[in-house]
């Protein structure tokens, strides 16, 4: 509610004569509106006397809308999250991850200095606000006052500071530490004022800092964080009540920042892998909101009491992480990889594996995302132009072992080992647990893998996994592409664009990036509760400080 002022009557210029022993007219002017407030205040009202102007000052009563201020409620109830992995205790330690779906356990216990709301923007949570100097070489976050962390630390410039510091002295995980690459040092510049110094400018800093980078951790709780999460968020661990790798436990913390936003008692997250597990245990009410993918849609869409949210989620696809050849020296030859990437059935795959809950395509941006190429590369479905390309190769045969773990990815690879084998390529796969998906990348373990596409910016894309980006372990990049990636470092959001387009197309089009489908995000929830906004980008986060119970109390 913005402090909006009606005027029923305005201010009136009052022209009349009058002899010199009069009197002024006094005229009250009041402005009303529907609200609570009315203040008392001098105007200047401008009359004429004999020819002569006259400022006079009268009273005028106004009414003015006020906000109000947010309700406090006590929290009540419990309120239970159903997720698809499960955190091993060191993903308790928020900057050793890069997975966005564990991002729906961390945004319990923990908060960040920025985060994306519903709508994909980047909005402030425990900076106030933030703003860069001239040539974008610092970056300074003005942070809220009064936070403190669950084990009783103040938040402050000085926790700001030493979070960074820690997750760059060698803390952090590789794809996840790499985004703070050029961050040479956050100086402080008093108690609740940051500066982040920059060797050069990083057009994806922010967006990165809405993620896993930006999460705040006690500088108390570095020992021990891994097994049980200090931050600032709205909930506590209770370790004591966990049922190992299975639920998860939080309380209300009594000295969040914000009670207005805490709406319950408790919060549970559960590990329910099977989805059809989560589906009924979302029907029979033994959980309150789950991510809901694939086939099973249908089975929760317009049960009584369930409601649904979406947005576009994530892209998956493979990447070709031998381009040397020293596995398999067929994929040195882009020939051979464009085949593989022409022998996948996208629009089929999405259709009938996915249900139509994917958007097919060689890219993983949406029509409308920054960096969405109108006109992308010709790599897609084209099953006779695969043959032709080994052909040309001379490969007749070809044999490869990769590797995935569950959720989409399982889907993912037997498809498109389904369309290869009509091509003569022949891929068995190896399964690992999920913790090892990003590790295997960046060994270089597997020539191509199944893999999301889940960075905050198409800049940290491609950053992340070209030239000495630690998913590209052959360190061999498409001539052209780490120019690009360099120019648009320095360059605003705008300017940067059509520069990372540019190297995003070289990427398709070497046939490195096989891209299959952008996932459409589903979270399904009882009706119970409101406020379950789906993260773009994100499979199942959302805001939980905007979960109400739906009776509003």
């Amino acid at each position: 509610m913005k402090n909006k002022i009606y005027l029923l009557a305005g201010a009136l210029m009052v022209l009349f004569l009058i002899g010199c022993a009069s009197e002024p007219e006094v005229i009250e002017v009041t402005r009303v509106v529907t609200e609570t407030e009315t203040v008392i205040e001098e105007v200047e009202v401008t009359v004429v006397v004999e020819g002569e102007t006259v400022v006079e000052e009268v009273e005028v009563t106004r009414v003015i809308e006020v906000e109000a201020a947010p309700a406090v409620t006590e929290p009540r109830g419990t309120f239970r999250v159903a997720h698809t992995t499960v955190p091993t205790n060191s993903w308790w330690k928020p900057w050793s991850s890069n997975p966005p779906a564990v991002l729906a356990y961390y945004e319990i216990p923990y908060e960040g200095l920025v985060t994306e709301d519903a709508s994909g923007n980047i909005v402030g949570v425990l900076a106030t606000d933030w703003s860069y100097n001239d040539d974008n070489t610092e970056l300074t976050f003005n942070l809220r006052e009064g936070v403190v962390f669950h084990d009783g630390t103040p938040f402050n410039a000085e926790s700001v500071k030493s979070n960074i510091e820690f997750i760059k002295n060698e803390n952090g995980f590789p794809p996840t530490a790499n985004q703070l690459g050029a961050v040479e040092e956050v100086v402080v510049d008093d108690e609740y004022t940051a500066t982040f110094k920059l060797s050069r400018p990083d057009v994806a800093l922010l967006p990165n800092l809405a993620r896993f980078i930006g999460l705040q951790v006690s500088p108390n709780a570095y020992d021990s964080f891994e097994a049980v999460p200090v931050g600032t968020g709205p909930y506590k661990m209770v370790p004591d009540e966990n049922t190992p790798d299975q639920i998860w436990v939080f309380e209300a913390f009594d000295e969040y920042w914000d009670p207005s936003v805490v709406a319950f008692e408790r919060v549970e997250a559960h590990y329910i892998q099977a989805q059809d597990a989560r589906a009924n245990a979302l029907l029979n009410g033994d959980i309150d909101a789950t991510a809901i993918t694939n086939g099973f849609l249908s089975t929760v869409d317009g049960a009584p009491g369930i409601l649904i949210d979406r947005a576009p989620m994530v892209g998956i696809g493979f990447q070709v992480l031998d381009l040397n050849g020293e596995i398999v020296p067929e994929l040195a030859d882009k020939r051979v990889r464009c085949a593989l990437s022409h022998a996948i059935n996208r629009a089929e795959y999405a259709s009938v594996l996915l249900e139509g809950d994917a958007v097919p395509g060689v890219q993983r941006e949406t029509r409308g995302q920054y960096g969405y190429l109108d006109n992308p590369p010709d790599v897609g479905y084209n099953p006779e132009r695969a043959a032709a390309l080994l052909a040309e190769a001379g490969v007749t045969e070809l044999n490869i072992t990769s590797g995935f773990w569950g959720g989409p990815f399982g889907p993912l690879g037997q498809g498109a080992a389904g369309y290869w084998a009509e091509i003569g390529v022949n891929v068995e796969y190896e399964n690992f647990p999920p913790p090892d998906m990003w590790s295997n990348a960046i060994a270089g373990t597997y020539p191509i893998m199944p893999l999301p596409y889940p960075e905050a910016h198409l800049f940290t894309m491609l950053a992340q996994r070209a030239g000495a980006g630690p998913i590209n372990p052959s360190k061999v990049v498409p001539e052209g592409v780490q120019d690009l990636i360099n120019q648009a470092a320095g360059l605003s959001l705008e300017e940067a664009e059509p520069l990372l387009e540019e190297a995003k197309a070289i990427m398709i089009e070497e046939c490195i990036f096989i891209h299959v489908v952008t996932l459409d995000g589903i979270v399904a929830y009882s009706d119970q509760f409101t406020g379950i906004d789906k993260i773009p980008g994100q499979p199942l986060t959302f805001d939980l400080r905007t979960v109400r119970w739906a009776d509003g109390n």
